[in-house]
């Protein structure tokens, strides 16, 4: 069933896949991300998205949960502990801005 969902909803997919890789290539380029496979990253991402987007419809999150799931994200993609300190230091002072 979820298969036959993504070819209804195909347009969006590409849309939104297109958005990822966007984003996701400078960093493979920069070595900012370590993966194998740019696909597998592509579904890492927006498998892991689709379902926070779901548990946080539902209510059943914390406060900081989108933070939670990017820093899962970008350390399974290879980012170091130092980098996502300072990007979740930065995200902090914009919010409290």
């Amino acid at each position: 069933m979820i298969v036959r969902i993504r070819l209804v909803a195909a347009p969006l997919s590409e849309t939104i896949e297109r958005g990822v890789m966007t984003d996701l290539e400078p960093g493979i380029r920069l070595n900012r991300f370590q993966v194998d496979s740019l696909q597998a990253a592509i579904d890492l991402i927006l498998g892991t998205g689709l379902m926070a987007m779901r548990s946080i419809l539902s209510g059943q999150t914390e406060p900081d949960y989108p933070e939670q799931i990017a820093k899962i994200i970008l350390k399974t993609l290879g980012v170091a502990d130092a980098w996502l300190f300072a990007l979740a230091s930065r995200s902090r002072k914009r919010t409290l801005n």
